[in-house]
């Protein structure tokens, strides 16, 4: 691989063997004087995708130590979530740890209204924050609210759920705690938010959320088994259509039989 400009001594541009322009991160690996081939192999930790409109300049605008943050921050997410993230996730995480940083450092007040959100929605997505906010501590010296976890997570959620912004994130969750409100008022109980059954619930409703905001169709298949399911469970195709309603005048969703069998499913499931 050919190293050919230093962003700082531990990252560098290169080209990889196909010619495309590549960040590659590992020790000592922007010290040498470029551009120069780096034969030995081993000495990159990780290499990450070049999106078409990120300059080397955006790059280098971030200081060494928020880079070196970013990047161990990004592979606590990969390893809690199984899976590799790209660029475009480093970008706006190094962006947003720098920002934070700065404010931390100006005594300025860090909160997150959706804090509540992100961490029953996305557990999994809270904890890469609360590890990735030990680590920034450790590193810095600073004390870090816990606010700043659901902050961190945001950008991990962003990628998970393929949404461009924060805007379609929030939509998401305000939609989801929406929707369980109605259940929640319609039946007055409280979900056992430790159960395997509303696991299944929420994760139900992500992708229900998702599929909506994408625009995406869904076929419908269970026209005959909704139709028992409504005559045998009122109660719970009286709580769907309260759903439906709030959907449509909110979003102007209209649920198809599919959708509404499967709420009815989930719901019944947890409040009996």
């Amino acid at each position: 691989m050919k190293i050919i400009k230093k962003i700082n001594n531990n990252f560098a541009m290169a080209l990889n063997d196909t010619g495309q322009e590549v960040i590659v991160a590992g020790k000592g690996i922007g010290f040498p004087k470029t551009p120069y081939q780096l034969e030995d192999s081993t000495k990159i930790e990780k290499i990450y995708k070049v999106p078409q409109d990120t300059t080397i300049d955006l790059l280098q605008s971030f200081s060494p130590e928020v880079i070196e943050y970013t990047h161990a921050v990004v592979n606590i997410g990969e390893r809690i979530l199984s899976k590799q993230l790209n660029m475009s996730v480093f970008l706006t995480l190094a962006d947003h740890i720098s920002f934070a940083i700065e404010r931390l450092e100006q005594k300025m007040e860090i909160t997150n209204p959706l804090n509540w959100e992100i961490k029953h929605f996305f557990p999994l997505h809270y904890e890469i924050g609360l590890e990735a906010i030990r680590y920034i501590e450790k590193q810095t010296g600073l004390i870090i609210p816990k606010d700043e976890a659901s902050s961190i997570a945001m950008h991990f959620i962003n990628d998970e759920i393929g949404r461009s912004n924060f805007h379609e994130t929030t939509s998401v969750m305000l939609i989801l705690t929406n929707v369980l409100n109605i259940v929640k008022y319609h039946y007055n109980v409280e979900f056992d938010e430790e159960s395997f059954m509303y696991q299944r619930f929420i994760t139900h409703l992500k992708y229900f959320v998702i599929r909506h905001l994408s625009g995406e169709d869904s076929s419908e298949k269970e026209s005959e088994m909704y139709q028992l399911f409504k005559e045998r469970y009122v109660s719970e195709y009286q709580c769907v259509n309260k759903i439906e309603h709030y959907l449509n005048e909110m979003y102007g969703w209209n649920l198809n039989i599919d959708e509404k069998f499967y709420l009815m499913i989930h719901i019944h499931r947890n409040v009996n």
